[in-house]
């Protein structure tokens, strides 16, 4: 569809599809990704969530975004704790949180893992009743960070250093609007 819409000339190129690249050493041609380090001299094109995932429930980004902003509405009291939703052993301060959830009630942090069943799912339209949300290091649903941004709630992202912080191609805009989040910056070594 890309293709042809923007009548893109004949050549060569490769597309990765996957949440983490895994290129050739020395690509000999332009390589697409959905997030990049700082360091990797890829192009970075939207992610899987433009079209849909349905096994987390959630819709293309054009459907979510606005599910999300009526959810925003018809939630007039936010709950007052600090929600989290994914794969909480693919990062120390994830699983941190989750085995202090319990123990805690301003966290709601639970371990869920898409097609794995393990914990419950929770959509996106349903994060904006909470107060705040935590975006934290990690493999999972990495690309939500934009649809936590449309739900009017505060936003806790736990940014790791440069060097080992994956950027879609969005990120640059967030840098220039520091104010649409809290940055709590990660200074562990990965």
């Amino acid at each position: 569809d890309v293709l042809a819409m923007y009548h893109v000339p004949d050549c060569e190129f490769l597309v990765c599809t996957d949440d983490k690249p895994a290129p050739p050493d020395v690509p000999t041609v332009p390589l697409f990704v959905m997030a990049k380090r700082a360091s990797q001299r890829y192009l970075t094109y939207p992610d899987h969530t433009f079209y849909d995932w349905p096994e987390a429930q959630t819709g293309p980004w054009d459907v979510e975004r606005h599910a999300l902003r009526k959810a925003d509405d018809t939630h007039a009291t936010k709950t007052p704790a600090a929600m989290f939703r994914g794969n909480a052993t693919t990062a120390y301060v994830r699983q941190h949180l989750a085995n202090a959830s319990p123990h805690h009630p301003e966290l709601d942090v639970e371990d869920v893992r898409v097609g794995a069943g393990v914990g419950t799912v929770v959509p996106l339209h349903a994060h904006a009743q909470w107060k705040y949300l935590l975006h934290l290091p990690g493999i999972s649903y990495a690309a939500r960070l934009k649809y936590l941004l449309q739900t009017r709630s505060v936003v806790l992202y736990v940014r790791k250093r440069p060097e080992y912080e994956y950027r879609e191609f969005w990120y640059d805009y967030l840098d220039q609007h520091p104010h649409a989040c809290v940055v709590v910056a990660d200074q562990n070594w990965y």
